[in-house]
């Protein structure tokens, strides 16, 4: 009897010492709220500054709607300006460091740099789960480098000619194209567009390397050993912008004022423009008339066989499992139709300054939306960049200025 009595004395000690001890072990046990992801990221910085304010507008309604709808990850982009170069090796890799003061977990690169920043291991491989029936075929060949994905396809760009005389549409030739255009007014020249840059003049070579011979093979013209057939074709390019024995084109006139060819076509002082899509923004902030314009693939060979840039999300090789989902999350944003449509729009502009940027999407679906799908020059630059080929992404950063030195000795000599 003893025995059970201590028992039952020993139980309601315990019991009541229970009751007045501070439940520590349930409050510890309810885990705190889980911080978010934080994501940084560096867009392509060379796009229609449509609002002139250094795209502050843009920037923050694209960090609000996506954080609104990924209320787990923090999106943090960094400023649109000249202080990154996505061109500069040295530079992207300062920028993936976590000592730059716009440390980024991605970066939006011109697919020409891929296989620089893969050789020189700065990102990582991207799930193949991410890879999307929808992107359009030169952006799907520009994700991948040594047949692994390493990049999210966002923006496609190409070289077009832009004009008031509706036969543009039909050429398939550069001599086709002059022909036209030696149609038009005698008193101004046929054309005008920057040949300068260690990029732009490689590129507009390619350009008419494909047109000439096919992109497939297109790596084997990264060299500063120039083809002659090449050459002369875009020498006649190069000839179409001479005024007064002077050409716009080559001495820099252009080069220094990136919108002054664009601007120049805009106000009826040549018969078209040579350029990239996005230019027409340029052309329709400026134009002094209503007649209509054309939009056609750039023919600066002997035959009509376009090529297209990509731009491209990558993620620096260090990004941890949760920042790779999150960077896929913002491609999945970024290359939602709405998103585009409104990019596109300029929406982030004043109502009564809104002229459409011309930027083309990498995707089927990015051309579906309303205004685009009623836009001409939009389905045409669709038609253009469906069935382009692609840059190479290796060899330009290392043999551009050797290329740009001999092409600029080879057409000025002629």
């Amino acid at each position: 009897m003893k025995t059970k009595l201590s028992r039952l004395l020993i139980l309601c000690a315990l019991l009541m010492q229970a009751c007045t001890t501070p439940r520590e072990s349930t409050e510890t046990a309810i885990a705190p709220p889980s911080e978010p992801t934080q994501l940084r990221v560096s867009l392509f910085p060379y796009l229609p500054d449509a609002a002139g304010d250094g795209f502050r507008a843009m920037l923050i309604r694209i960090e609000l709607e996506f954080e609104k709808s990924n209320p787990g990850i923090d999106l943090v982009l960094r400023p649109m300006d000249a202080s990154f170069d996505p061109y500069d090796l040295a530079g992207i890799k300062q920028r993936f460091s976590e000592t730059d003061d716009n440390a980024s977990d991605v970066i939006e690169l011109d697919a020409v740099m891929l296989g620089e920043v893969v050789k020189a291991n700065l990102i990582r491989e991207i799930p193949t789960s991410e890879k999307s029936s929808d992107w359009l075929s030169p952006a799907r060949k520009a994700a991948y480098y040594d047949r692994k994905l390493y990049g999210l396809p966002h923006w496609l760009c190409g070289h077009f000619i832009v004009s008031r005389m509706e036969e543009v549409k039909s050429v398939s030739s550069v001599s086709d194209l002059i022909k036209i255009l030696n149609s038009g007014d005698e008193n101004v020249p046929n054309l005008s567009g920057n040949l300068l840059g260690s990029w732009n003049l490689p590129c507009l070579y390619l350009d008419a390397w494909a047109d000439t011979y096919g992109p497939r093979k297109l790596l084997t013209a990264v060299s500063p050993n120039l083809d002659e057939r090449v050459v002369t074709t875009l020498g006649l390019v190069a000839d179409q912008q001479v005024v007064d024995g002077k050409n716009p084109g080559l001495d820099g006139t252009y080069d220094d004022a990136p919108d002054l060819a664009a601007e120049d076509f805009a106000h009826g002082r040549t018969e078209a423009l040579v350029g990239y899509s996005e230019k027409l923004h340029v052309v329709l902030k400026n134009r002094t008339d209503t007649a209509p314009l054309y939009l056609t693939s750039a023919c600066l060979g002997e035959g009509d066989r376009a090529l297209a840039f990509a731009d491209v999300f990558v993620v620096r090789r260090e990004a941890s499992t949760s920042v790779t989902q999150a960077a896929a999350r913002f491609a999945r944003y970024m290359a939602n139709p709405a998103t585009f449509e409104w990019i596109h729009n300029s929406e982030d502009a004043p109502k009564a300054r809104r002229t459409p940027r011309y930027l083309a999407p990498a995707t089927r679906s990015g051309y579906k939306t309303k205004s685009l799908r009623h836009d001409p020059h939009m389905q045409q630059v669709y038609r253009v960049m469906r069935s382009a080929g692609t840059f190479p992404q290796t060899g330009l950063l290392e043999k551009r200025k050797a290329m740009r030195d001999a092409l600029l000795s080879e057409i000025q000599k002629n």
